[in-house]
């Protein structure tokens, strides 16, 4: 992003400033969508007004089979239950 007024600008009125911004992702927005972020990109020279800011989206694939991971999540709930019983049991 370009910020305005700078000294370091050498003459061309903006500087390179990088800035984290939180953008809401609409639910069901397939890969290789674009998103517009109106107000968010480069400034113009000499005190333009900012442009908008472009995203590509890359969508991450489904895991294979969702119910072996909450498998796996029950698993290790009853195994780690299981050894809190017998610690307890024991001591």
């Amino acid at each position: 992003m370009w910020g305005r007024g700078l000294p370091e600008c050498g003459g061309v009125g903006r500087e390179f400033v990088e800035r984290r911004l939180r953008i809401r992702i609409p639910a069901g927005i397939e890969d290789g969508a674009q998103l517009r972020v109106s107000g968010e990109g480069d400034v113009g020279e000499r005190g333009g007004a900012p442009g908008d800011l472009l995203l590509d989206v890359a969508v991450q694939p489904e895991p294979r089979d969702p119910r072996l991971v909450r498998y796996l999540a029950l698993a290790l709930f009853i195994s780690a239950v299981a050894l809190l019983v017998a610690y307890v049991l024991l001591h």
